[in-house]
């Protein structure tokens, strides 16, 4: 139901990220994508209801956001 706060924190190899095939997927957790520096595009589920503070900052490449 959640990605844990800093579970993918500093991932430098992550350059997309389809979160669509997470069935039951909720929350982002705070920081949960801190610093995935390689990170274009990310696409979040219609089911994902609360994205904490901080969850993509510095994904300083992170040009597309797609919500379903």
């Amino acid at each position: 139901k959640r990605i844990k706060d800093e579970a993918f924190a500093r991932c430098s190899q992550l350059t997309h990220v389809n979160l669509d095939n997470c069935e039951g997927l909720e929350e982002i957790g705070k920081k949960a994508f801190y610093r995935c520096i390689s990170i274009r595009e990310i696409v979040i589920p219609p089911a994902v209801k609360r994205i904490e503070e901080g969850a993509f900052e510095r994904c300083l490449e992170l040009t597309t956001v797609k919500f379903l």
